[in-house]
């Protein structure tokens, strides 16, 4: 075991964050996560946690085997009351109507506002089937081609449910795109297929992507929670029960699922918290061109489960109307 190897082992043991083992060993977050991957293969486990910041804390894994994941935990200071995310959905990366220059805008926009986190709400590859042609003629050469084009920065995690086309990678090549990403993206964290639950402080927000396999999506009520639906292509407040805010997700991409008159776009959001619980979001549609707008924006008390009135905070001038034939 040479030299670098030792010390990295080391750096894992005191659990430093991929930030400073990074500087401490002069290499890049990217060249760490293959290093961390060589370790694995070489029988050690490395346990990972997520923060606000966007950094990732890591150490050596000495207990039962690893389990899959079924939620994940972000760690904030008890200080902080406010949570700001960008929340995403249906890439289709490898489709001919991707749009990684909007996904790059987008993380050029997270790092201006000092933002650390987004939300996938799922479908971050097109698999092999859907409408449009496809710019590989076979899953591993698209799953490459996504590990390698989506955008990557230091400061910023990805939090993301697989939807029906990630499984497809799995159903038809028996590639797991989770598995893929836990080797070689750690920053982009991949929670669960179809439903994944995401705790901040004393409360969670849900991810959901249908996958088209029942046994797979089990329906779980949920109360007092924000839940963020991909698939449906496009941004739509759900009527609210007991406390819940269901929010669909419009696509970042050229796919279309009903209304042809939709156009990529990615929400803001802003969680306010009171002793640890969510007691309201502000939600921001952003429309992504060579400038980023915001052209509608709500607010949901999710302790009563409505909306309420706009206020100085989140009172916007609508500045573009989106109405292509």
């Amino acid at each position: 075991m040479n030299e670098s190897t030792l010390k990295l082992i080391e750096l894992l043991k005191q659990e430093k964050t991929a930030n400073e083992i990074a500087q401490e060993l002069n290499i890049s977050n990217k060249q760490l996560f293959k290093r961390l991957f060589r370790l694995k293969t070489m029988g050690f486990n490395v346990k990972k946690k997520y923060y606000y910041s966007g950094d990732i804390g890591y150490s050596l894994y000495n207990d039962v085997p690893l389990q899959p994941l079924n939620s994940v935990d972000i760690i904030t200071s008890p200080e902080e009351q406010k949570f700001e995310a960008i929340v995403i959905s249906d890439l289709h990366i490898g489709s001919i109507d991707e749009r990684l220059d909007l996904l790059n805008r987008i993380y050029d926009y997270c790092v201006k506002n000092n933002i650390h986190t987004i939300f996938n709400a799922g479908d971050i590859i097109d698999g092999m089937f859907g409408h449009g042609d496809k710019l590989h003629d076979n899953i591993f050469d698209q799953i490459e081609y996504a590990i390698k084009k989506y955008p990557f920065d230091k400061n910023i995690l990805n939090y993301a449910v697989l939807g029906n086309h990630d499984f497809d990678s799995l159903l038809k090549g028996g590639k797991d795109l989770a598995l893929v990403l836990q080797k070689y993206r750690h920053d982009i964290v991949p929670i669960g297929y179809a439903t994944a639950e995401v705790n901040i402080k004393n409360d969670k927000i849900v991810l959901r992507h249908p996958i088209g396999v029942a046994k797979n999506e089990p329906v779980k009520r949920y109360a007092h929670t924000v839940i963020f639906k991909g698939h449906y292509h496009k941004m739509e407040i759900v009527p609210l029960s007991a406390g819940n805010c269901i929010v669909k997700v419009p696509a970042l991409s050229n796919i279309h699922f009903m209304d042809d008159y939709l156009v990529p776009s990615a929400l803001k959001i802003k969680l306010n918290f009171n002793n640890g619980i969510i007691t309201n979001i502000i939600i921001e549609q952003l429309l992504v061109e060579s400038k980023i707008f915001a052209i509608n924006s709500a607010k949901i008390d999710l302790t009563k489960g409505k909306k309420i009135n706009n206020n100085d905070e989140v009172q916007l001038e609508e500045k573009k109307k989106i109405l292509v034939p």
